[in-house]
């Protein structure tokens, strides 16, 4: 989304969840296609994958992709070929060359680490400490992890203790919403938002909150 003068009513709808309009048309800005690209994979658990992701974020190499789940981390390289073996050999050594990652499923939320009920989705601050046990998955290199069988109050402690939200993915269930609560002068921000954007509340009522 383009920075524009006066009221970016855009960045509102980013993440609203349909709750303040409808998409009727999109433009996409689109990038020519790397000449090549590398897909490694490390067998490792949680805490060594968020640590190698750490090492090649710090590092100006050309990842642009980094996931784990199934105790495999998998990162994607894309540039020419000397890019590429120039960016391998920074990397931690023990990693495998795949044919095809993760990527597609991934983007299509149709791994089985993204599906099922009882799922969240945590946005964090890349570096945040795994306290709350090992994710079902990683993405984002680490700034985005998915977790399932877990209750509303401790996701929502965890997300606020790396400086991100949660959100039960599917909707809320029950008595619970789907993000946290926000503090009252926020709350009152958004329903004058919603009462302006959608004042008939015909538009996904109860998709964030109960009360939305």
């Amino acid at each position: 989304m383009k920075n524009v003068a006066g009221y970016d009513v855009s960045r509102l709808r980013c993440g609203a969840l349909g709750t303040l309009g409808v998409i009727v048309e999109v433009s996409l800005r689109l990038l020519p296609q790397p000449r090549g690209q590398r897909t490694l994979g490390w067998q490792c658990d949680a805490q060594e994958a968020l640590a190698i992701m750490r090492e090649a974020r710090a590092r100006p190499l050309p990842c642009t992709g980094a996931c784990w789940f199934d105790d495999t981390l998998f990162l994607r390289l894309t540039g020419d070929a000397p890019a590429l073996d120039a960016a391998q050999s920074q990397l931690p050594g023990g990693c495998s060359e795949t044919a095809d990652g993760p990527w597609a499923a991934l983007r299509d939320c149709t791994l089985p680490a993204q599906q099922g009920p009882g799922l969240w989705a945590l946005s964090v601050a890349p570096a945040t400490p795994l306290d709350g046990g090992p994710p079902a998955l990683l993405d984002w290199a680490g700034a985005r992890r998915y977790y399932r069988g877990r209750q509303a109050q401790e996701m929502h402690a965890m997300a606020s203790a790396g400086s991100g939200h949660a959100w039960r993915l599917g909707g809320g269930e029950d008595d619970d919403d789907v993000l946290a609560a926000p503090p009252t002068p926020l709350a009152t921000l958004q329903l004058r938002l919603k009462q302006a954007l959608d004042p008939a509340r015909i538009l996904n009522r109860g998709r964030l909150y109960r009360w939305h």
